[in-house]
């Protein structure tokens, strides 16, 4: 992304023989200007800025079609169309070491939400609970 230009506030004395009208103008245009540059300068969010969410569970068993992890979702974001794990972490705090490149498996119902059918690259159990951060995006 290329750099916001230098923004100058829009000022009645710039424009002295408009000043019985132009002030009105220039208060919500300052205001939209400075919300527009602050979004952009402090970054983008997922959830306050796209079609979508991220959610950490913390996880004890490796789902399956039968009995899947549901995670809930908001049907007013759309239909989600990609769920990717953003981090893994051990429920106790020691570290450990991903067997492989971590991954779910999917399927959405519009009545119970995100169905988690499968996890791949980590192996949770009762002994081994895990917290398992999901990005989610819809489109």
């Amino acid at each position: 992304m290329s750099k916001l230009p230098q923004i100058r506030r829009l000022l009645v004395e710039d424009f002295l023989d408009q000043k019985e009208w132009i002030g009105n103008l220039f208060t919500p245009l300052n205001v939209f200007m400075d919300g527009v540059v602050a979004s952009l300068t402090k970054g983008i969010s997922i959830r306050d800025n796209c079609a979508g969410d991220i959610m950490t569970i913390t996880t004890t068993r490796v789902p399956t079609v039968a009995e899947p992890i549901i995670l809930g979702w908001d049907y007013r974001l759309g239909t989600p169309k990609s769920v990717h794990i953003g981090n893994v972490a051990r429920v106790d705090g020691n570290t450990f070491a991903l067997t492989a490149t971590p991954g779910v498996q999917w399927n959405y119902s519009s009545k119970d939400g995100i169905l988690i059918t499968n996890i791949f690259g980590v192996v949770p159990s009762q002994v081994d609970k895990f917290y398992i951060t999901y990005v989610i995006f819809a489109g």
